[in-house]
């Protein structure tokens, strides 16, 4: 499916701390001619310093809700509480592995938040899952915030 209209700027930011995870997502973003520049980061730390730095706006975060140190519900959390951050909008989801009921109430009702997926562990299913959810939010309109 494609739409003729530009994209919108900024790169996708990967949070999660599994290597192996990380090198399937790239190679499916590769193979999905993904345009964008992906940044990855085994931590919430690290992309939290990434966010606040004064690089470009992130496209879309998509980070492991289970994460050392701080998990990825605290992460969002700092996020929507940074008053520059929650500005921009950036769109943020969650996929993980295994997600529970709990986890799914606790997310919608705590956080600012635009999706929860788990991973499929079929490659073609999260094939297919990543390329839903970089045509939605390639078409879904965003606050301008520079």
């Amino acid at each position: 499916m494609k739409f003729a209209q530009p994209l919108p700027p900024g790169p996708i930011v990967i949070v999660d701390d599994d290597d192996d995870e990380q090198f399937i997502l790239e190679k499916i973003f590769q193979e999905l001619n993904t345009p964008r520049e992906r940044v990855y980061f085994t931590n919430a730390a690290a992309a939290f310093e990434y966010l606040t730095s004064g690089t470009p706006t992130p496209f879309l975060i998509i980070c492991d809700m289970i994460l050392p140190a701080e998990n990825g519900v605290e992460f969002k959390k700092r996020i929507d509480t940074h008053p520059q951050l929650k500005l921009k909008s950036i769109p943020f989801i969650f996929m993980s592995n295994v997600i529970s009921n709990t986890a799914l109430i606790d997310s919608y009702a705590d956080l600012a938040l635009q999706g929860i997926f788990e991973k499929p562990f079929d490659y073609t299913d999260l094939k297919d899952l990543i390329e839903i959810i970089l045509n939605y939010w390639s078409i879904c309109k965003q606050p301008a915030t520079g």
